[in-house]
C-alpha cells in the first residue's frame, strides 16, 4: 500500500490538489499529534483549511462594513475613521 506522503505528492503533482492544501496536508502528516490514520490526517487539514477561510471571510465582512460605516458618516469620511477608532467628534 502506498503512503499518505505518496498520495499527496501525486496528487500535487497530478495538479489534484494546489499548494496549499499539499503543505497542510504534509504539516499534519508530521504533526499528526498520535494520528495514524489517513482519514484522520485528512480531516484535521480540512477543518483548519475551512477554519482558515472561514477567518478571511469574516475579516473582509468587518473591512467591509468599517468602510461602509466610514463613508455614510455625516462628517465625511476623515471623522468616520476617527469615530470608528474612538470618539465621535460630531456628537
Amino acid at each position: 500500500m502506498a503512503s499518505l506522503q505518496y498520495c499527496i505528492n501525486l496528487a500535487a503533482a497530478d495538479k489534484k490538489i494546489n499548494r496549499g492544501i499539499k503543505e497542510a496536508l504534509e504539516f499534519n502528516l508530521k504533526n499528526n499529534l498520535g494520528a495514524t490514520d489517513p482519514e484522520d490526517i485528512i480531516r484535521a487539514s480540512v477543518r483548519q483549511l475551512s477554519q482558515k477561510k472561514r477567518d478571511v471571510m469574516v475579516d473582509a465582512i468587518r473591512v467591509s462594513d468599517a468602510i461602509a460605516h466610514m463613508e455614510s458618516h455625516p462628517g465625511g469620511l476623515g471623522l468616520g475613521l476617527v469615530s470608528l477608532l474612538g470618539k465621535d467628534l460630531n456628537k
